[in-house]
């Protein structure tokens, strides 16, 4: 989800930073401290270092058994930030809903859950890090008390002086300092290796559809859409489009129409590439979309869908949406032939008002224009529309139809109609259920069939009927 690619950028790339900006330069220093004591430790007396050298294997035991544990836990840690942080954004996101249906409550107790499962393995982590230390210590303090017993008997028995043990032991002394930081490093960098695996994890994640190395440039096209025998799944063996063959001519518009979950948005998101088909070719003009750059492919298809992102920067900006070469003059023009001029010029800072998070300063109408804007300024030849004005009022969803007419116009248009006023004014209408193409012709034609269409929208032609509330009988 959402909310857990944000932990992993965030939270988890933070741990990382810290096991190499702290535990780098800790690490370094206590292995070359380390190394020189064990030199002077040798130098002053190689027989009472094996001795102090037999703790060692036992240290290292510890230090790796502990290191798996704090793995394990920081990887749970981090997973249960990333629910935290996943919940958090739905909330906000959709506050309104929450306290709409008085959600409050519930989604505190979520949050509250998660929050105490990521307290526990972290406390877990703490406590295997808070163990190893001192058991590191213990062990070496176990060598001092050998290497004295040891060092003892030599001294009585005059191989070596008093002195020499004394300055051995020293050395001894010293070493435990470093050896039970670079246990804390190891820590450390335990921690670090959870969060790697999973920031890795979504470094290395396939994206859906991969540009081929030998890719054309796709020219300027016409328009002329055609799927063949395409079938999709998300899930193998379980396709949400099956066997759907569909021509549009350029410059027709063309009306997808169907319950809830029938395939419709998958069947135009094949349009921009934005999923290959399982089966079948989806071609533009006669070329195979896998054939062609991403770049020249969705640069000419232009995209206006019911969730409208706009972004925390200048109207301007999301307008033009990074796209380089056009001018204020090219963003004032496609912004007065989506509607929405007039409003922007209204705000503060005309076009260089930047807008709140998700467009929460402007109205819902509002963001759709800004959206028509963003998809007209391109001049793209084909369409793909999730008609969204359902939620709008009489006022605002008038300008956005007006707005959304004038987009198509003369341009290869999908529109994922929900409204009735839609579908009349199509060329054509694609009734799709369960994945498959059912019915296809002109809205009178298909009226006067005893169909799936007829069904669903048989008040259509008396009143403006939202398809996606009617219910579906048989």
């Amino acid at each position: 989800g959402s909310g857990d690619v944000i932990a992993r950028a965030t939270n988890d790339i933070a741990v990382i930073q810290n096991a190499i900006s702290n535990g780098l330069a800790s690490a370094v220093r206590n292995v070359v401290l380390s190394a020189g004591i064990l030199l002077m430790i040798f130098i002053t007396n190689w027989k009472l270092s094996l001795v102090t050298l037999l703790v060692m294997p036992l240290a290292a035991l510890t230090i790796a058994a502990f290191g798996k544990r704090i793995r394990l836990q920081s990887r749970r840690l981090n997973e249960r930030i990333g629910e935290l942080t996943a919940i958090m954004s739905e909330t906000l996101r959709g506050i309104r809903i929450v306290k709409a249906v008085t959600m409050e409550e519930t989604q505190a107790e979520r949050f509250s859950r998660k929050n105490e499962s990521g307290f526990e393995a972290s406390m877990q982590s703490v406590q295997a890090t808070a163990t190893m230390t001192p058991i590191v210590e213990i062990l070496i303090v176990c060598s001092m008390v050998l290497v004295i017993w040891v060092g003892g008997m030599e001294v009585l028995a005059g191989r070596i002086t008093l002195g020499d043990l004394i300055a051995f032991l020293a050395y001894v002394g010293m070493i435990t300092h470093p050896v039970t930081s670079l246990s804390q490093t190891w820590s450390m960098v335990q921690q670090a290796n959870a969060a790697a695996e999973r920031v890795f994890q979504l470094l290395d994640a396939e994206t859906e559809v991969k540009e081929d190395a030998r890719a054309k440039e796709l020219p300027p096209v016409r328009g002329h859409i055609r799927l063949k025998n395409v079938t999709f799944d998300y899930e193998p063996g379980r396709p949400v489009v099956h066997d759907v063959s569909l021509e549009i001519k350029p410059g027709e518009t063309v009306a997808l129409v169907g319950p809830s979950g029938a395939g419709k948005s998958t069947i135009a998101g094949l349009i921009p590439r934005f999923y290959d088909p399982t089966e079948g070719t989806v071609e533009i003009d006669g070329h195979d979309l896998r054939t062609v750059t991403l770049e020249s492919l969705r640069s000419q298809v232009g995209l206006v869908s019911q969730d409208t992102v706009l972004f925390r920067v200048s109207i301007a900006e999301n307008i033009s949406a990074g796209r380089k070469g056009f001018t204020r003059k090219d963003i004032e023009e496609a912004a007065r032939l989506a509607n929405a001029h007039d409003f922007i010029m209204e705000l503060p800072n005309g076009y260089d008002t930047v807008i709140g998070e998700g467009g929460a300063t402007l109205s819902g109408g509002q963001r759709q224009r800004i959206a028509i804007a963003r998809a007209l300024l391109g001049n793209p030849r084909i369409l793909v529309l999730d008609e969204a004005t359902s939620n709008l009022d009489a006022e605002s969803e008038q300008l956005v139809q007006e707005a959304l007419d004038r987009l198509s116009q003369g341009r290869t248009t999908i529109v994922i109609a929900h409204r009735a006023a839609t579908v009349q004014a199509a060329d054509r209408v694609v009734v799709v259920n369960k994945g498959r193409i059912v019915q296809q012709g002109k809205h009178h034609e298909l009226s006067a069939q005893n169909g799936l269409y007829r069904r669903l929208f048989g008040a259509m032609a008396v009143q403006d009927v939202d398809f996606q509330s009617a219910q579906v009988s048989g």
